[in-house]
């Protein structure tokens, strides 16, 4: 059983704006992703929120989404991958992929290769590669789940993957949007350009 936690409780300090609610064509970041994950082999998708964020959850009405909300959200990304691997164990989960939503751009093709290409105990973490370099979403074996938490909050999720570098598996993709993160208004003027 596998479970999608998206990202969305950032303050997208540099963005100006909520990432999650940007549009991309006629959905918005966050919609768009967890539409992705409800046509995937992903059995469950928890979406993680900062508390004031009452127009994502509009926005995700009538999803597969369960919404979590992180009070800490203000202490860093690693608080809401643990709010979210906290509903994933408690739905027995074998493991989850995070996905930050500030990177829209993979396709259910690419979830479903990483979802495959899961195989503990040899691969505990899967993470797509584009020419070389490590993208998202990553999943990570609830036998990581525990050093997830106990991470170095200023690291987060990175310390994770350094320690086991025996363990994690590179899946090569041919999708750029795996390395491509919107992080600035001249991020999202681009992506919009080149849609």
């Amino acid at each position: 059983m596998i479970t999608a936690i998206v990202l969305s409780a950032g303050e997208s300090r540099r963005m100006g704006t909520s990432k999650a609610l940007l549009r991309l064509g006629e959905k918005t970041f966050v919609r768009h992703i967890v539409d992705l994950y409800a046509s995937s082999d992903v059995d469950h998708i928890v979406v993680v929120t900062a508390p004031q964020a009452t127009e994502i959850e509009r926005e995700l009405g009538g999803s597969r989404a369960t919404i979590v909300v992180n009070r800490q959200y203000r202490d860093g990304q690693l608080t809401s991958i643990v709010a979210g691997i906290e509903v994933a164990q408690a739905l027995g989960s074998d493991a989850a992929l995070v996905h930050p939503v500030d990177h829209p751009l993979v396709s259910t093709k690419l979830i479903n290769s990483l979802v495959a290409a899961y195989h503990p105990p040899e691969h505990l973490v899967v993470i797509p590669v584009f020419e070389g370099k490590r993208g998202h979403p990553a999943l990570f074996s609830s036998r990581l789940f525990d050093e997830l938490r106990n991470a170095p909050r200023d690291v987060g999720a990175r310390a994770v993957i350094r320690a086991n570098q025996q363990y994690v598996v590179e899946v090569p993709t041919l999708e750029h949007g795996t390395i491509v993160d919107i992080d600035t208004p001249e991020d999202y003027e681009h992506l919009q350009r080149n849609l």
